[in-house]
C-alpha cells in the first residue's frame, strides 16, 4: 500500500482532498497522524481536527494550504496534546504576464 499512495497522489490531483474525509469516515479514532510537508488546505485540516477526536499527536509542520497562526484552527487543536504546525503557510505564486 505504501508504494501505491505516491503514484495515486501523482496522477490524481484531488487525492490530498480525499485524505481528510477518508480519515474522518473510516479511522476517526486514529491517535497519531504525520502529514508533515504535505499539501492540505485549511478546510480539510479543520475536518480532521473536528472529526478525529482521539488524536494524541498531529504533525502538519511545513505544509502548504493553511497558515500556522490561524486562531480558529489553533482553537480546534487544543484537544491534541502534541499538535505541531510550525512553518505551514499558503503558497502564493507570482503573477506572470
Amino acid at each position: 500500500m505504501a508504494e501505491i499512495i505516491p503514484h495515486i497522489s501523482l496522477h490524481c490531483k484531488n487525492f490530498p482532498q480525499l485524505i481528510a474525509p477518508g480519515l474522518v469516515n473510516f479511522v476517526p479514532n486514529i491517535r497519531y497522524l504525520f502529514l508533515k510537508v504535505s499539501g492540505i488546505d485549511r478546510e480539510n485540516l479543520v475536518m480532521i481536527l473536528q472529526g478525529c477526536k482521539e488524536l494524541a499527536s498531529l504533525d502538519v509542520r511545513d505544509c502548504i494550504g493553511f497558515e500556522d497562526d490561524d486562531a480558529e484552527r489553533l482553537q480546534l487543536a487544543l484537544h491534541i496534546p502534541a499538535f505541531m504546525c510550525e512553518g505551514s503557510g499558503i503558497l502564493i505564486l507570482p503573477l506572470t504576464d
